[in-house]
């Protein structure tokens, strides 16, 4: 893991109208760190990672994306958002779907040879590549997460973010999925939102803890006493052993 910084924030605030999310927010990601984000609902967990993609920009302060503002390197950022609108009678299939995570090194014309050849090794890499030619309206929830996240990962990206990816999809799915999360780790750096703290020493090797400012921990750190300061009550602390699929050889 290289200790160059790729993610800067500088007291850094954000607002909705006069409804403050983020208050005066310093921290500093590396290029190749894993790092979960915690936090109660309305901390300002998805505002932070909307932030680095470019997509909110701050109310004051500073945020840097590979030394630049982050709408000038938005090409080199995957994300995966917690909700996603569609109408479901509209026929996109599901490589069509993962091709649109290539539109941002475009500036127009057909998709490419190289785009169509990124679209499959991402849906392979996702253990989707069986769907492609699928109606994305058909999948299930786990299967849409899934190629979702196959759209994050075509654009080749050096950062990327996934706001609850595990959210109503089911614990072998989970598993699968940070099974694929710590392979990725070795090659871009990764920030998560996630309510499962479970995973959080199996995976991450930092955790920022979001409740309208921003406390930064190492794994290690995080027991009962410490999220009761972040979500205002008492959490019951259970550590897991990492994931096991049944029937995966690798994990028994």
């Amino acid at each position: 893991m290289s200790s160059n910084p790729v993610i800067q924030f500088k007291n850094v605030t954000f607002s909705y109208g006069s409804n403050r999310i983020l208050d005066n927010v310093s921290l500093s990601i590396n290029s190749g760190e894993s790092v979960c984000i915690i936090g109660p609902n309305g901390g300002g967990k998805t505002t932070l990672l909307k932030i680095i993609n470019g997509l909110l920009q701050p109310t004051g302060g500073t945020v840097t994306v590979f030394g630049q503002s982050p709408d000038q390197v938005s090409c080199r950022i995957g994300y995966t958002p917690q909700y996603i609108y569609f109408d479901p009678l509209f026929p996109i299939t599901v490589r069509e779907t993962v091709l649109m995570g290539r539109l941002g090194a475009k500036w127009g014309g057909p998709y490419t040879s190289q785009d169509k050849q990124a679209a499959r090794e991402s849906l392979n890499e996702m253990g989707v590549i069986d769907l492609e030619h699928r109606l994305f309206s058909s999948l299930s929830g786990g299967q849409r997460q899934r190629v979702l996240i196959a759209r994050s990962l075509s654009c080749k990206p050096d950062i990327l973010l996934l706001d609850e990816p595990t959210a109503n999809i089911d614990a072998i799915i989970a598993a699968k999925l940070y099974d694929t999360l710590q392979r990725l780790s070795a090659r871009m750096s990764i920030l998560m939102v996630s309510h499962d703290i479970s995973i959080v020493s199996t995976i991450f090797q930092r955790v920022l803890c979001v409740n309208h400012n921003v406390r930064e921990h190492t794994t290690e750190d995080i027991s009962d006493t410490g999220l009761a300061g972040i979500y205002g009550s008492h959490i019951r602390m259970v550590r897991h052993t990492p994931y096991c699929i049944p029937g995966d050889k690798k994990n028994e």
